[in-house]
C-alpha cells in the first residue's frame, strides 16, 4: 500500500491527470492530512482536489488546506451548486440534471459525474456538458468525446 507522499509523489513526477482525494472520517484525517500536503515540496494545487461528504468537511478544508480545490462527494444533489464554497461536485451521475451542471458552471463550478461505464450514459454526460467523468473506460469516453469535436477534462 502506499503512503501519502508516494502517492503525492506519482502526481507530481509520474502523471498528468487530476487527483481526488474523497476524505472519510473528516476530523480526524483532514488537519493529519493538510499537514503533509502544506508541507509537500511541489506545488499540486492546480491538479488535486480534496473532496469530503458534507459542507462542514468543505469548511474543515478551507481551514487546514486553504491553497487547495475543494469538492463534495455526493450520491444527493443539493438544492444548489452555491450553497458551498467549493470548485467542484463530484456526483453520482443518476442525480446530475443539465440544469444543475449549467448553474455550477456558471458559478466557475466544475461537476464530474460517476460511475460511468456504458457509451449511451458516456453520451448523456456529453450532451448535458459535464466537465468529466469516472469511468473504468477512459479511452471509450476519450474517443467518444474528441469524435465530437468536446474538449472539456
Amino acid at each position: 500500500m502506499l503512503t501519502l507522499t508516494e502517492l503525492l509523489d506519482y502526481v507530481a513526477y509520474e502523471s498528468k491527470m487530476f487527483s481526488l482525494f474523497d476524505i472519510k472520517d473528516s476530523a480526524l484525517v483532514i488537519p493529519y492530512m493538510a499537514d503533509i500536503l502544506n508541507a509537500y515540496p511541489v506545488d499540486l494545487t492546480d491538479r488535486l482536489y480534496l473532496a469530503g461528504q458534507v459542507g462542514a468537511d468543505v469548511e474543515m478544508i478551507k481551514e487546514y488546506a486553504p491553497r487547495f480545490m475543494r469538492s463534495i462527494v455526493a450520491s444527493i444533489k443539493p438544492d444548489s451548486p452555491t450553497d458551498h464554497d467549493l470548485v467542484n461536485y463530484n456526483m453520482n451521475f443518476g442525480v446530475i440534471t443539465p440544469e444543475f451542471v449549467q448553474e455550477a458552471n456558471a458559478a466557475g463550478i466544475t461537476v464530474f459525474g460517476w460511475t460511468i461505464n456504458d457509451v449511451a450514459t458516456m453520451q448523456s454526460a456529453i450532451d448535458m456538458n459535464l466537465d468529466a467523468i469516472l469511468t473504468d473506460y477512459p479511452d471509450v469516453y476519450i474517443e467518444l468525446r474528441d469524435n465530437q469535436g468536446k474538449k472539456k477534462l
